[in-house]
């Protein structure tokens, strides 16, 4: 938009248009209300964020800016500072249509700048996406896992255990599980051998085995038998009618 002078701008008092601002002051900042939009005639000028965050663009002799105040109005969302001293041209809605009407030229060169910019926009957002995602992610800190009962808080530490038997004992043959759920299971609802809780890559599934009574539900869904569903720290889990939460924090 070079060709955008103040000749060929062809208003009557193009002085009453044209603002000078000084290097580093603001031609706005964000939250302002807009109802202008900006032609750089001389100079440079940035976007950012805030009063001095991050740039956004940048905007040179020739370019517009602040045309969200014209089209949409409400308040900015972000600043304008200029890096050099400029000269402006501050347009409202109707000194734009005016200029439009005049030289339609100027509406093309415009939306053919702002295109160019939001391409440039769409490629930083994409190349920060893709490194993001090439980036590994944080190791998760977790606490103690273990699961605790509903109603009387009584928790059963699953921490150094890779694979926990969760169910009642079994007197005939000695067998007692890691997490014996005998005293919470007043209704006898349990299995011996009612689920498996394993651990595996740094995560934890529940499994139901063969055999059970009275199912064992994840967050108030059945699991089918045999079939190895992963816990998330505050997921509920219920044996029979024993309900628990896991907890991993």
């Amino acid at each position: 938009m070079a060709d955008t002078g103040g000749g060929e701008l062809n208003l009557d008092d193009l002085g009453s248009f044209t603002r000078t601002v000084q290097a580093g002051e603001f031609v706005f900042r964000e939250g302002d209300a807009g109802a202008e939009l900006f032609i750089i005639q001389d100079g440079r000028v940035d976007l950012v964020t805030g009063d001095g965050g991050a740039t956004v663009a940048t905007i040179d002799a020739g370019g517009v800016f602040g045309e969200a105040g014209v089209f949409g109005g409400g308040s900015r969302d972000v600043s304008a500072r200029a890096t050099t001293d400029v000269r402006l041209i501050h347009l409202d809605r109707a000194a734009f249509d005016r200029v439009v009407a005049e030289a339609p030229q100027v509406a093309v060169a415009m939306l053919q700048q702002l295109s160019m910019r939001a391409a440039a926009q769409r490629d930083a957002l994409r190349h920060a996406l893709t490194r993001a995602a090439a980036q590994p992610a944080a190791p998760v800190q977790r606490g103690e896992p273990k699961l605790v009962e509903a109603e009387s808080d009584t928790e059963f530490s699953l921490d150094g255990l890779d694979e926990a038997t969760v169910g009642r004992p079994d007197r005939a043959t000695g067998f007692v599980p890691e997490v014996d759920l005998t005293t919470l299971d007043v209704k006898r609802a349990l299995s011996r051998r009612h689920a498996k809780l394993v651990r595996r890559d740094g995560r934890f599934f529940v499994r139901e085995e063969a055999g059970t009574r009275n199912g064992t539900f994840v967050n108030g869904t059945r699991i089918a038998t045999g079939t190895e569903v992963e816990l998330h720290d505050g997921d509920q889990v219920q044996f029979g009618f024993v309900k628990t939460v896991f907890q991993w924090r």
